[in-house]
């Protein structure tokens, strides 16, 4: 039974020293047992490539010594969709904060943008994997100290079935760049110039823009908000709805007004350019500030649209179950 002896003494040195023999002892039994009811029916003995398939069939030795660990798994069942929920949702923050970072290194550094791009991940590769292994051990702690996480959730708030919310990467997607424009716009962030005009002529923002520098920076402020609620609690189908349909409504009529100004953009030109040369310059810019400006409407009010779609599919929703959203500061989730 030489290779039996073998097969014990390797489970052995996987288990811990003061139950290892007694455990050994007892595998050994059993597998000498099962020999015997094998060589039984055969009415032979056991060839040690049949006493070897037995063992394989059998378990391989780690596995075998893991079933007598009180922790046999890194990252138990109970504890591993939130594991992945977690990681999930730490990889997509940082992946949006490299992706912003690129974009808006890109745009205000003065150095070249494979340069930025370059630096910009291999600082961040580290820095995901990093927060990767933390999440794991920090999950493995948990499944080591056998404290079982239990997150409560309201069955009444989660989304409804029939009106499918916004996705997670489009609102983040929303944040971040509701969060750069309003960096630009309060002048905390600059950007590169990418006009491609002479480096002489200097287009900046006309003086009308002024009235509306803080309606915009309330407007942003209160995007991001909405945003935010979106992504925390998915659950509120009604309240998300129309919070958005109110602020792409808002975003309508603020940008309705900035169109009436008529003129947005002012050009400094060289002492070399004539008069009528600025004034088409002016005009040409002007105009395509007022496309964008139109598309802008149209956008806010497509948007506007969606989400009164959403509301009302979330309203029939509450209607078939009887339910609706009777508490704003009702949770999703609770630990």
């Amino acid at each position: 039974m030489n290779l039996v002896d073998r097969y014990v003494a390797a489970i052995g040195r996987e288990l811990p020293r003061r139950n290892a023999a007694e455990i050994t002892a007892e595998l050994k039994d059993v597998l000498l047992s099962k020999i015997e009811d094998r060589e039984s029916e055969l009415d032979r003995p056991l060839t040690d490539k049949e006493i070897e398939q037995l063992l394989i069939d059998f378990g391989h030795p780690l596995v075998v010594a893991g079933r007598y660990r009180k922790m046999q798994y890194l990252i138990g069942p109970e504890l591993f969709p939130y594991w992945v929920a977690t990681v999930r949702m730490v990889l997509m923050i940082g992946g949006a904060i490299v992706l912003g970072g690129i974009l808006v290194a890109g745009a205000s550094a003065t150095t070249p943008v494979m340069f930025v791009l370059k630096h910009v991940l291999s600082a961040a590769w580290p820095a995901l994997i990093y927060a990767f292994g933390v999440v794991t051990l920090v999950f493995a702690a948990m499944q080591w100290s056998g404290k079982d996480l239990k997150i409560r959730f309201n069955p009444r708030r989660l989304p409804p079935a029939r009106a499918p919310g916004r996705k997670r990467f489009d609102m983040m997607a929303d944040i971040a760049g509701a969060v750069v424009v309003l960096l630009w716009w309060t002048g905390l962030l600059r950007f590169r110039a990418w006009l491609p005009v002479p480096p002489a002529i200097d287009v900046h923002l006309s003086a009308e823009w002024a009235p509306f520098y803080l309606p915009i920076v309330a407007y942003l402020a209160v995007d991001i908000a909405i945003n935010l609620l979106a992504l925390l609690q998915p659950g509120l189908g009604k309240l998300n709805a129309g919070l958005a349909m109110a602020k792409h409504l808002a975003g309508c009529a603020l940008v309705g007004l900035i169109l009436k100004a008529g003129h947005w953009v002012d050009i400094v030109p060289s002492a070399t350019m004539p008069p009528q040369v600025q004034e088409r310059m002016t005009l040409g810019f002007d105009r395509g500030v007022q496309l964008a400006l139109t598309a802008v409407v149209a956008i806010y009010a497509i948007k506007a649209i969606l989400a009164a779609l959403r509301l009302w599919r979330a309203q029939q929703e509450d209607g078939r179950t009887g339910d609706g959203d009777s508490s704003a500061a009702a949770t999703f989730y609770t630990v």
